[in-house]
C-alpha cells in the first residue's frame, strides 16, 4: 500500500440533511451496538483499511489523534500496531461513544474525550498523525475541522482522512 497526497475540497452539507444534534444523538443512542451486525462489520472493513493507510504513511508516530473516534476501534487497532506510540487520543461529540471507547480498552496510552472537530482540545503542533475515519461527513463545519486538524499537526505530521 502506498501513501499518496490528495487534494481535499470541503463541501457544504445540504440543508436537507439530518440536523447536527439529531445526528449526534443517533450515534449516542446506538453506541453500545455500533460495532455489531453488518454495519459494524462494514465499519471495521473501512477502518482496517484506514489503519493500514495511516501506518503506511506514518510508520512510527508518537502521538495520534482520531477525530470522530466513535467506539475507539481505530485507536485500539493502532495501539496494537504502534507499540512505541506514547499517546493515542480520540474525540467524538457523542458521549455514549466515548463511554464505550473508554470501556473497551485497558491500554493506558488511549484516552477519549467528548469534543468536536471544529474545536480540537489540543495545543498547536501536538500530533504526528491525525486521522478521521467515516466522520468527515458528520462534521458541522468541514473547513473549520480541517483547519483545526492542520493546527494540531506537528511539523511534518500527516492527516489521514477516509470517508465514503
Amino acid at each position: 500500500m502506498s501513501c499518496r497526497i490528495c487534494d481535499v475540497v470541503p463541501v457544504a452539507v445540504p440543508d436537507s440533511t439530518v440536523p447536527y444534534d439529531r445526528d449526534v444523538g443517533a450515534f449516542d443512542e446506538r453506541a453500545s451496538r455500533y460495532e455489531s451486525g453488518w454495519l459494524g462489520r462494514l465499519h471495521h472493513r473501512i477502518a482496517d483499511r484506514a489503519v493500514d493507510l495511516a501506518v503506511a504513511c506514518v510508520p512510527a508516530p508518537r502521538r495520534v489523534l482520531d477525530v470522530g473516534c466513535g467506539t475507539g476501534y481505530v485507536l485500539r487497532q493502532l495501539a496494537d500496531r504502534l507499540p512505541a506510540a506514547t499517546e493515542l487520543a480520540g474525540i467524538d461529540p457523542a458521549p455514549g461513544m466515548i463511554r464505550v471507547a473508554r470501556d473497551s480498552t485497558g491500554d493506558e496510552r488511549l484516552r477519549f474525550l467528548v469534543g468536536i472537530a471544529e474545536q480540537l482540545p489540543a495545543p498547536d503542533a501536538t500530533y504526528d498523525l491525525v486521522l478521521g475515519t467515516t466522520s468527515f461527513d458528520h462534521w458541522r463545519d468541514q473547513r473549520a475541522g480541517l483547519t483545526e486538524c492542520a493546527r494540531v499537526l506537528a511539523p511534518g505530521g500527516h492527516l489521514v482522512l477516509t470517508d465514503v
